[in-house]
């Protein structure tokens, strides 16, 4: 018999993989569609948490981690993006090492800023493999969407 939290963490994995290699298709289909990857990115978010509702999750119990991907990668697309347009692709790559280790940082403030918030509300944040893994999962492609969105409306990009 596997114990619970061994079930818990091959879920998320199989979960994770399974989406992991949805989500790549998919966004590596639209890529060229400059218009449009923002908008594929941002609908490709949504997996995870249907993923998790179907698993009959609540969302509200993995709000910290949505906000916690959103925040980070959507900060890291336009530290990378500005990186690339200052020095090409090393720029980039360096936009992207940067920039993940400070949105790490405050990402982690808001995130357990937003932990406290919830509690004072009386929602209980679910840390599970699952939760944190697929709360993560869609913040982050709903931040980088949101990101590329406004870059396409604003800049043309």
């Amino acid at each position: 018999m596997i114990h619970k939290s061994a079930r818990e963490l091959i879920q998320a994995l199989v979960h994770v993989i399974v989406l992991s290699i949805i989500i790549f298709a998919v966004a590596f289909f639209f890529v060229e569609q400059k218009k449009y990857i923002g908008l594929v990115l941002l609908a490709l978010g949504m997996l995870p948490l249907i993923s998790l509702k179907i698993l009959g999750h609540s969302i509200k119990a993995t709000i910290s981690e949505i906000v916690f991907g959103a925040f980070n990668t959507g900060l890291m697309v336009i530290l990378a993006m500005g990186g690339f347009e200052i020095a090409g692709i090393l720029g980039a790559v360096v936009g992207v090492a940067v920039g993940d280790a400070l949105t790490e940082g405050f990402a982690g403030i808001l995130e357990g800023e937003v932990i406290e918030i919830l509690k004072k509300r009386g929602i209980r944040e679910e840390v599970t493999p699952l939760h944190s893994s697929l709360g993560k999962m869609a913040g982050c492609l709903i931040g980088s969407g949101a990101v590329l969105i406004v870059a396409w409306l604003l800049l043309g990009i």
